[in-house]
């Protein structure tokens, strides 16, 4: 496997399975995820043409609670809020640092136009700008508000599912905006879903804020992230309605973000 293979999208695969579904609650009925997402010692970061190594090694890991709940049986209310972990060792100065705070908190909107031959979807949400700084370029979100709108297409049957989304993030304070596009494919044996999913994320580069190199070395939430990856996510549900989801990602290429394998596991609750 080529070393390019492996890499940590965090703040986007700690997220709860279904946030990029068409599929809404319906009425008065929630589902709640709590999951927790980690990347340990990663020294190497995606750059745009070469690899980047450090004498540092760092460790990410989040907490995250995520909800939806049908205000309606066609919309949906969305909500977010990640707890993180984030530290540095350097190995030449004997250096430690630790920071833990919340995350960028989100809540956000889906409404379902069509449910006939397939499901089409959209989805806004807003992430608010809240984040800690802490030293030699540690941060446990963006330093920005964001607004994002996405389309989500979706069909399925009691043994598969195939869902596929497309869209637009913008950011304040500098950063550059994005397009995000992915999609899933899932299929059940016995009462497992295998899940295949595709991700990409690429910056417009419309934005100029400038970091420090203690900032780009960590690459966390920098500005012109970017890429394209992929993972698999395992899913069991119990007849009681609660499920337990694990989940690995990986990535082709990147930019500005961490080269490591990735992990998250989560329990949720249908009510």
């Amino acid at each position: 496997m080529k070393k390019s293979i492996a890499i940590l999208i965090l703040f986007f695969i700690s997220v709860s399975v279904f946030a990029q579904s068409p599929w809404t609650q319906k009425k008065n009925k929630a589902f709640i995820n709590l999951s927790y997402s980690f990347i340990n010692n990663y020294d190497k970061i995606f750059g745009l043409s070469e690899e980047i190594a450090t004498t540092r090694t760092y460790s990410d890991q989040t907490i995250q609670l995520y909800g939806e709940y049908g205000i309606t049986d066609k919309i949906t209310l969305l909500i977010g809020v990640p707890f993180k972990m984030v530290s540095l060792k350097d190995q030449n100065n004997d250096l430690e640092e630790n920071l833990s705070s919340l995350g960028n908190a989100s809540i956000g909107i889906k409404h379902n136009f069509y449910q006939k031959n397939f499901l089409f979807s959209g989805q806004l949400e807003y992430s608010s700008n809240m984040n800690s700084t802490g030293n030699l370029g540690l941060r446990t979100g963006y330093d920005s508000h964001a607004f994002s709108a996405l389309g989500i297409i979706g069909k399925g049957h009691s043994k598969w599912f195939a869902q596929g989304f497309a869209g637009m993030i913008y950011r304040t304070n500098d950063y550059s905006s994005h397009v995000k596009i992915g999609g899933e494919y899932g299929r059940k044996i016995k009462n497992v879903w295998l899940i295949l999913f595709l991700d990409g994320l690429v910056s417009l580069k419309n934005g100029d804020r400038a970091h420090t190199m203690d900032e780009l070395l960590s690459s966390l939430y920098v500005n012109d992230q970017s890429f394209s990856g992929w993972g698999l996510k395992v899913l069991y549900e119990t007849k009681s309605n609660l499920g337990f989801v694990g989940s690995f990602g990986g990535a082709f290429s990147g930019n500005n973000v961490p080269k490591k394998a990735a992990l998250s596991l989560g329990i949720y609750k249908k009510l």
